[in-house]
């Protein structure tokens, strides 16, 4: 037998590899497998995207079914699809990251007779019957079910009816950064910023809220990288601009492909999300050392102890924003000391390699299943 039928083979499948957070992680885990236990492979549903051509650059096999959808009829060519990448690559297990992929990625492993782990990265808030219906049909055939959070736990007893034996929590980790260099300040100017695609839930109406109740004293800009994926809510968001006098201070850098350069413009980073599972963005800004200012929603209370590496506040609630804002620019040096408790936090409770020994022991044990 060859070494590389000694390793357990793995098939990743997903609808898109783009620059957003799931996929972030996913190329992480990806990379970050021990190479001489395991084979990773990866199946895009849809269309391979930048992530998943890096990937194919650094060696990792990649395909794409090139579906619209996995409506109708598309189901059985994903279906179909996923089954032949199963038995050429004589894969050993799959696991299916996001909604399409946790519904068509049970039915071709149980077909093909291999264990299937699925996931669940946020609470479900944009979710109906009908999805819910299609989880718990597949969820019977479904060997595990990765979760990346308490509340996401939470999401998936209450709404999937999923027993305690068939999820398993694994938080996201973080290869931590350099240490950033402090950005230059102008005349005491503080850069605030912010990083998710552009749409409701993000909560960024409150954010500019806050920013609009901060008085002239304070010198600041905001900074917001993310694509526009909702560009009737971008658009309100820019109303609110013009209406509030912030133009000059409020500056949409669109989709960055380089997060961790955005984030170490910033000296104050800001997650207003209305709901989220595990935010990387989150993880990478306290990993770069920033100060950082979270609503109470998915795994940020997991993440940050209030007051000791960031500040929490409620969501939708702009004028506790507001206060922590004034906080932390009336006293510069909170600033570092919140930077430097974050930094230390991830370093120590949501490394990389933590994340992905964990990933690993759950693959060994559902094999043998």
């Amino acid at each position: 037998m060859s070494i590389l039928d000694q390793k357990i083979r793995v098939l990743y499948v997903i609808d898109k590899m783009v620059r957003a957070g799931a996929q972030n992680h996913l190329r992480q885990v990806i990379t970050g497998l021990d190479p001489n236990r395991f084979r990773p492979f990866l199946c895009c549903l849809l269309y391979k995207g930048p992530l998943a051509e890096e990937l194919e650059d650094m060696g990792y096999p990649v395909e794409s079914l090139q579906l619209d959808n996995i409506m109708g009829l598309n189901f059985f060519r994903a279906l179909r699809g996923l089954m032949g990448i199963i038995r050429r690559h004589r894969i050993d297990l799959v696991h299916g990251y996001l909604f399409a992929a946790n519904i068509v990625s049970p039915p071709a492993g149980w077909l093909s007779r291999i264990p299937v782990i699925t996931s669940r990265r946020d609470t479900g808030f944009w979710k109906n019957s009908r999805h819910l219906s299609a989880h718990r049909v597949v969820n019977s055939i479904t060997a595990r079910i990765t979760a990346n959070s308490g509340e996401v736990i939470q999401y998936l007893r209450s709404r999937e009816k999923v027993k305690e034996k068939k999820y398993i929590l694994i938080r996201n980790g973080l290869e931590l950064p350099s240490l950033r260099a402090k950005p230059e300040e102008s005349g005491g100017r503080f850069i605030i910023g912010s990083l998710g695609n552009i749409r409701p839930v993000k909560g960024y109406e409150d954010l500019l809220t806050a920013i609009s109740r901060l008085s002239a004293d304070y010198s600041f800009e905001l900074r917001i990288a993310g694509r526009v994926l909702d560009r009737e809510y971008y658009n309100e968001l820019k109303i609110m601009i013009a209406d509030n006098q912030l133009e000059d201070r409020v500056v949409f850098r669109g989709e960055v492909t380089d997060p961790e350069s955005f984030l170490k413009e910033l000296h104050i980073f800001i997650l207003p999300s209305l709901s989220e599972g595990f935010s990387n963005a989150l993880l990478e800004a306290m990993g770069n050392g920033l100060a950082v200012i979270a609503t109470t929603v998915g795994a940020n209370r997991e993440i940050i102890n209030d007051g000791e590496e960031g500040f929490l506040v409620s969501p939708g609630e702009p004028d506790e924003l507001a206060a922590c804002l004034r906080q932390l620019m009336d006293s510069p040096g909170l600033i570092s000391t919140l930077g430097t408790a974050a930094r230390q936090r991830v370093s120590e409770e949501f490394s990389a390699e933590k994340m992905c020994r964990q990933l690993e022991s759950l693959y060994r044990s559902c094999k043998k299943i």
